[in-house]
Order: structure tokens, then C-alpha cells, then sequence
């Protein structure tokens, strides 16, 4: 029975950290768009994302078809890897999903605003979190 690892969680939570300490059963076929836009365009990154994204769906339709162990690493913010568990599943896959997880919604909600700002974000903000307003 082939086997799909879903790593997720939010941005910043140390997925890819994690990913590179552990020995699972796909890891030759890690599905990090991340690391694909870095491979894509080294200088920058972002420029490449959209690339990168294409590539993951892509390579992820590949293994269902061809039924080879695989993994993905993601923030399940797109409804995409629903859609890829989903026919895992009905293709016979085995589906072990990891999250992880923060200590607290501050300490994401910082990651998130670190990585997003330095990125493409250059005006001021205020972010709405469980009734909290916080300005950044």
C-alpha cells in the first residue's frame, strides 16, 4: 500500500526543520514549494512561487498515478491538499498526516508577519485575530 505523509502547519511552526531531522516513507519524493522555488529561482525565491506551486500539483498528480510513496509539506491553506487526501484515499494510499503545531497563536501570528512582511508587505496593517485587534 503506498504511502502519502501530509506535513502541516502554520508558517513559521518549523515544518521544514522537522522534515529534515526525520526518516519517513516518501521523503525522496518530498513536496516542498519552498524548496522548489529556492531550486527555481535562487536569488529569488518569491518570483518563483507560482512555478512552484504548479510543480507540486503537478508532481502530486504524478505519484497518485503512478502510486509512489510521496510527501507534502503544507499549511492547508488552499483546499488543494483536501482534494489530494481525498483521492489518496480512493486510490489506496495510506495517509498519515503530521501537524505541527505552536505554543501559542502569538508566536504564529509573529512567524506569519515575519515571513509575509519582509516579503511583499511594505505598508501598515492591522490583523484581526479571535477579537483581538493587533496592529503591526
Amino acid at each position: 500500500m503506498p504511502i502519502l505523509t501530509v506535513f502541516a502547519g502554520p508558517n513559521g511552526s518549523g515544518k521544514s526543520s522537522i522534515i529534515q531531522l526525520l526518516a519517513f516513507t516518501g521523503k525522496e519524493n518530498l513536496l516542498e514549494a519552498d524548496a522548489i522555488a529556492k531550486r527555481i529561482n535562487a536569488s529569488d525565491p518569491r518570483r518563483a512561487a507560482v512555478a512552484a506551486a504548479r510543480e507540486v500539483l503537478r508532481r502530486t498528480q504524478a505519484y497518485l498515478d503512478s502510486g509512489q510513496d510521496f510527501a507534502i509539506e503544507t499549511t492547508l491553506a488552499g483546499g488543494w491538499t483536501t482534494t489530494a487526501i481525498q483521492v489518496a484515499r480512493v486510490k489506496g494510499y495510506s495517509v498519515r498526516l503530521v501537524f505541527i503545531g505552536v505554543d501559542n497563536p502569538e508566536r504564529s501570528i509573529s512567524a506569519f508577519m515575519n515571513v509575509w512582511l519582509r516579503a511583499v508587505m511594505t505598508f501598515p496593517m492591522t490583523m484581526c485575530v479571535a477579537g483581538t485587534r493587533v496592529a503591526y
